[in-house]
């Protein structure tokens, strides 16, 4: 089922999620309908609070590209209570968006590298060590976790002040 994008400046947003303590039917349908969501979104990452939900879970949906430039989405992966470690000194800047901001598109510095560690739909915890992309995105997904939004890290001045009148009109 797809669900309702809470947004900007939404409360839930703030709030640090819930562990979770059994993965039970509940939260199996909670992450199916967090892929369905995101999918129909066109979004690469949801996080559980972004549908006002406040959970510890979030999901990524990462594309590959064939020989002849077709767009091939991968399997959808779940994270579960994650952790995160590791990461690199190395940091690199590059543009994200949210789901839940729209209307903002602004360089954010991450690390370069980290591990995740996290549970997967089954109970089974898994190690990953992430570069690149999946890494941008499980640290912008895990920070939602934690009540931390994409433009909480911007820290240019002059791009503050180009942002605030778009967060000023998700504010009214």
């Amino acid at each position: 089922m797809i669900r309702k994008i809470v947004y900007y400046p939404d409360p839930v947003l703030r709030e640090k999620s819930e562990p979770i303590e059994d993965i039970n039917d509940e939260i199996k349908e909670l992450v199916a309908d967090m892929v369905e969501t995101m999918d129909e979104s066109s979004g690469i990452g949801l996080a559980a609070s972004q549908i006002g939900v406040s959970k510890r879970v979030f999901v990524i949906r990462l594309f590959t590209t064939t020989e002849d430039g077709e767009c091939i989405p991968q399997d959808p992966q779940v994270f579960i209570n994650p952790k995160l470690s590791n990461h690199s000194e190395e940091t690199i800047p590059f543009p994200e968006g949210c789901l839940s901001v729209p209307g903002i598109h602004e360089d954010v510095i991450r690390s370069k590298t980290l591990t995740i560690e996290a549970q997967d739909l089954e109970g089974n915890t898994f190690t990953e060590n992430l570069c690149g992309l999946k890494a941008r995105v499980v640290m912008h997904e895990k920070d939602h976790l934690n009540g931390i939004l994409f433009i909480d890290k911007i820290t240019d001045t002059e791009v503050l002040e180009k942002i605030a009148p778009i967060l000023h009109d998700l504010e009214t």
